[in-house]
C-alpha cells in the first residue's frame, strides 16, 4: 500500500511541475491569455512535433525501398531481352539461412509455375545459380558462390578476338578460373568479360558471370590462375528471374 501512495505521490508532484510551468510561461506572455487550449497546445506540441518527424523518416525510408525495388525490377525486365528462347519466370526470395547465406535459398515459384530442376537464375547484372529443388509452390535456388565442391561451371572468356573455355570454381569466398595457359596474356586484354560457355547442360551459353580483376600463377608455376569479380550484390538479393526451359 505504501509503494502505491508513492506512485501516486510522484504522480502529482509531475503534474504540479507541469501546471506550474505552464502558468508561468503565461503569466511571462501578458498578451497570452490563459485558456484550456492555450495550456493543451502548451503541452501537445512538443509531441507533435517529434511525432511529425518521425512520420516524415518514415515516409522517405519507405520512398527510398520502393525506389530500390523499382530499379532491381527494371533490371530484371532487361534480362530477357538476350536469352529470348527461354521463358522467363520473375519470382522473390521468401527463405534464407543464415548458416547459408551464400550457399542456397527459397523463391516462392515452383513446379505449378513452370520451374523445373537445373532451370538457370539471374538478376539484372547477371548469372547467380541454379534450380536444384522443387516443390508445387516454392523452389531451392543453388547460388553460384556456394562451397560445394561440385560446384563448378563452364565458362568462357573474352579474349582478342576469340574465347578460352575454362572452368570456373569457388575458392573460399572467391570465383577463381584455373588451367590457363602462361602463353595467354590476359592482363593486357581490357576485355576480360567471363561468360557462361554452354557446354555442358546446366547453364545456358552466353550469361555474364563477371569480369577478371586478377590473374597469378599457380603454386607449381605451370598455369595461371584468374579471379572474378561479379557485380552482384549476393548479400541483397531479393527479386530474381529464372529462365525456364519450357
Amino acid at each position: 500500500m505504501k509503494k502505491k501512495n508513492n506512485i501516486y505521490r510522484l504522480i502529482f508532484i509531475f503534474v504540479a511541475i507541469i501546471v506550474f510551468f505552464t502558468v508561468l510561461y503565461f503569466s511571462l506572455n501578458k498578451n497570452v491569455s490563459i485558456s484550456f487550449g492555450g495550456i493543451r497546445d502548451l503541452l501537445y506540441k512538443p509531441f507533435l512535433s517529434i511525432k511529425n518527424n518521425q512520420s516524415d523518416i518514415v515516409g522517405k525510408n519507405i520512398n527510398n525501398e520502393l525506389k530500390i525495388e523499382n530499379e532491381e525490377l527494371k533490371k530484371l525486365m532487361g534480362v530477357g531481352n538476350s536469352l529470348s528462347e527461354f521463358k522467363k519466370i520473375n519470382a522473390t526470395i521468401i527463405e534464407r539461412n543464415e548458416a547459408f547465406w551464400l550457399d542456397k535459398l527459397v523463391l516462392n515459384k515452383g513446379k505449378k509455375d513452370g520451374v523445373d530442376i537445373g532451370d538457370a537464375v539471374v538478376v539484372g547484372e547477371g548469372l547467380i545459380g541454379r534450380i536444384t529443388n522443387i516443390t508445387n509452390n516454392t523452389s531451392t535456388l543453388k547460388l553460384i558462390t556456394s562451397s560445394d565442391n561440385t560446384n563448378k561451371i563452364s565458362v568462357k572468356i573474352r579474349y582478342k578476338e576469340t574465347y578460352i573455355y575454362k572452368i570456373l570454381q569457388v575458392e573460399g569466398s572467391n570465383l577463381v578460373i584455373v588451367g590457363i595457359d602462361n602463353e595467354i596474356d590476359l592482363n593486357n586484354d581490357s576485355d576480360k568479360i567471363v561468360l557462361t560457355s554452354g557446354l555442358s547442360d546446366v547453364y545456358p551459353s552466353g550469361i555474364t558471370i563477371g569480369v577478371i580483376n586478377n590473374i597469378v600463377s599457380d603454386k607449381y608455376g605451370v598455369s595461371k590462375k584468374a579471379y572474378v569479380s561479379t557485380s552482384v550484390d549476393f548479400d541483397s538479393l531479393r527479386f530474381v528471374s529464372i529462365l525456364s526451359r519450357g
